[in-house]
C-alpha cells in the first residue's frame, strides 16, 4: 500500500511488528517469540495474506547477529519482494537508530549479551563487544549471573563505550544512550554513567532517552540507512 512502512526488530528473544501510514500513524503492532529468521517470509506471507492494506512500500528488518555486507544482501534478496525499498542491518543498529534517529551517537546495550556500538558525523560506525562468549560478554546479564557485582559490570560497559569513542570523530560534546533489560534495573543506568564519565575524563556526555513510541517507531521515520562504513567486530 502506498506510504506504508513496516519495521521488524527481530531480537534473540521477541520480534516485534510495526506497521505505520504515510503520516506515521500507526496501523499495525505485535510482538511475538522469535523463532529462526529463515521462517520470516512465511509469517510476512500470512500477514499480508490477512491484510493487504499492509503491504509496505518500504520495509525495515533489524535482526541479531546481521553485521556483515554479505549477511544484509542475503535477506534483503529474501525480502525484496514484500517491498520496493528493504532495509536491512543488525538489531544493534535498529536500537541506535530507535534513539538517535539518523543522528550520531554512542548505543551501550547490555541485555542477555553487552556491546557498545557508534555512529559519527562522516557516516563511519564501529562497535565494541558483542562476541557471544561462552560465559557472557563482559558486562551482560548472562556474566552477572556468573556471582559479579553491578559496578563490575559498569567498568566493563563504560570500557566498551570508551573503546568506540575512541574509534570515531566526536568533535564536540557525545551523545550516548543505553538499552536492554539491565539498565532498566534500580541504579543501573545511574552507577554506569558514573563509570563512563571516569573512563572518558574531559569529555562532555550527553545522554539521550529514547523517545515516545518505542525504538521501531523512530527507526521507522528516521529513513536511516546502512552507514557507510560497516563497523568491525571490537
Amino acid at each position: 500500500m502506498k506510504g506504508v512502512r513496516f519495521g521488524i526488530d527481530f531480537g534473540g528473544t521477541w520480534t516485534r511488528m510495526l506497521a505505520l501510514d504515510e503520516r506515521g500513524r500507526k496501523l499495525y503492532s505485535s510482538v511475538r517469540p522469535s523463532g529462526p529468521l529463515k521462517e520470516l517470509p512465511s509469517i510476512l506471507d500470512a500477514l499480508f495474506s490477512r491484510r493487504p492494506d499492509l503491504r509496505p512500500e518500504s520495509l525495515l528488518l533489524g535482526a541479531r547477529g546481521i553485521w556483515t555486507t554479505a549477511e544484509r544482501k542475503k535477506e534483503r534478496e529474501t525480502l525484496k519482494r514484500f517491498a520496493r525499498d528493504v532495509t536491512v542491518y543488525s538489531d544493534v543498529e535498529l536500537a541506535h537508530a530507535g534513539i538517535f534517529g539518523s543522528s550520531p551517537g554512542i548505543l551501550v546495550l547490555a541485555g542477555t549479551g553487552s556491546v557498545a556500538y557508534g555512529l559519527d558525523a562522516r557516516g563511519r560506525a564501529a562497535r565494541a563487544g558483542g562476541r557471544g562468549r561462552p560465559g557472557g560478554d563482559p558486562g551482560s546479564g548472562t556474566w552477572l549471573g556468573r556471582g559479579r557485582l553491578a559496578a563490575m559490570a559498569w567498568k566493563e560497559l563504560a570500557k566498551l563505550a570508551a573503546a568506540v569513542v575512541k574509534k570515531l570523530n566526536f568533535p564536540g560534546a557525545v551523545p550516548m544512550g543505553t538499552a536492554g533489560g539491565l539498565f532498566k534495573g534500580r541504579g543501573f543506568d545511574g552507577g554506569f554513567r558514573e563509570e563512563v564519565g571516569k573512563e572518558l575524563p574531559g569529555l562532555r556526555l550527553v545522554f539521550v532517552r529514547p523517545g515516545k513510541g518505542g525504538f521501531l517507531r523512530k527507526a521507522l521515520l528516521s529513513g536511516r540507512r546502512t552507514p557507510r562504513v560497516l563497523p568491525r567486530r571490537g
